[in-house]
């Protein structure tokens, strides 16, 4: 959930609940991803009024290929940034990013609520 390149807004009011998000933000050998804070499962920008909460984040190998080792992906649980009257809590991520749960951009109104996202890399299990 970006924001909309005409008018700026990527969701207003939207609700995700309940889901399992697996390996989301692997680079692919024919497109490169530009954009690193895109290696996530999860990325919320500039949205008013979302709640995500009661998800399950993991992060995984690559497994395109069964001759070769795969990259762990994504590097990110969980990429948050500019939130408007929005809740991110109580979703899990057990082995949920390769580098960082959560990278809070900030930028968040004061009534935004992101808490309780508990987890740990997949390098550390």
């Amino acid at each position: 959930m970006m924001p909309h390149p005409t008018h700026g807004h990527a969701c207003t009011n939207f609700a995700i609940t309940g889901n399992t998000i697996l390996r989301s933000g692997l680079e692919l050998r024919k497109r490169t991803i530009e954009d690193d804070l895109e290696r996530t499962n999860v990325r919320v920008e500039s949205c008013t009024g979302v709640s995500f909460t009661g998800n399950t984040l993991a992060a995984g190998e690559n497994d395109l290929s069964n001759k070769e080792a795969g990259e762990m992906s994504p590097r990110y649980g969980m990429v948050l940034k500019d939130l408007r009257h929005c809740v991110v809590t109580h979703n899990t991520l057990a082995s949920g990013a390769s580098e960082q749960l959560i990278n809070d951009q900030g930028g968040h109104t004061a009534d935004s609520l992101v808490h309780d996202n508990p987890g740990t890399l997949i390098s550390a299990l």
